[in-house]
């Protein structure tokens, strides 16, 4: 199984039941890459989401991660996971399949990518939760980057704390 991890969240820039798109962007444009990460930085995970980019970027230290998401070529927001705990993470276990996600925290918000598959399907997406209740679930579409296996392996790398809260992937 090849893993794809994400975090990732959208700031205020995500309001409840909204897409996306950021003001003047045009109805479905893509974004050219799937990911907003520096050269010197590995992609972790990129999904394309709506006309933006969540992007999980691995340093060259081994145990720093940074969450990017905006438009093409900027970022919105660029979080680190400094201080410990505000980016944990979870695996989830299905019949016939597993996953992996990572919550990231800010303030009343989190925000929650995840990758996951099972028999005969397979799902990426972006979960935003305000005080622990979900309120916008969006799947990645078309653009992705990621390192497969070996971005997990910059995941546990980092040394994330175990996420307690538990997730659930949505339908």
């Amino acid at each position: 199984m090849t893993a794809r991890l994400g975090v990732f969240l959208a700031g205020a820039l995500w309001s409840v039941g909204s897409s996306f798109a950021s003001p003047g962007a045009t109805a479905g444009a893509m974004p050219p890459r799937a990911s907003l990460c520096a050269k010197d930085e590995a992609t972790v995970f990129g999904c394309a989401v709506g006309s933006k980019v969540a992007s999980l970027c691995a340093a060259n230290s081994a145990d720093t991660l940074r969450y990017i998401f905006g438009g093409s070529g900027h970022a919105d927001l660029s979080l680190t996971n400094a201080p410990r705990g505000r980016m944990t993470y979870g695996t989830l276990s299905y019949s016939s399949g597993g996953g992996d996600y990572v919550r990231v925290k800010s303030g009343r918000y989190s925000y929650v990518v995840y990758s996951a598959i099972g028999q005969g399907w397979e799902q990426e997406g972006l979960v935003v939760e305000k005080d622990g209740r979900r309120v916008s679930a969006k799947l990645c579409n078309g653009h992705r980057a990621a390192l497969g296996s070996q971005g997990w392996g910059r995941v546990y790398a980092a040394h994330l704390p175990k996420d307690t809260q538990g997730f659930d992937k949505p339908d």
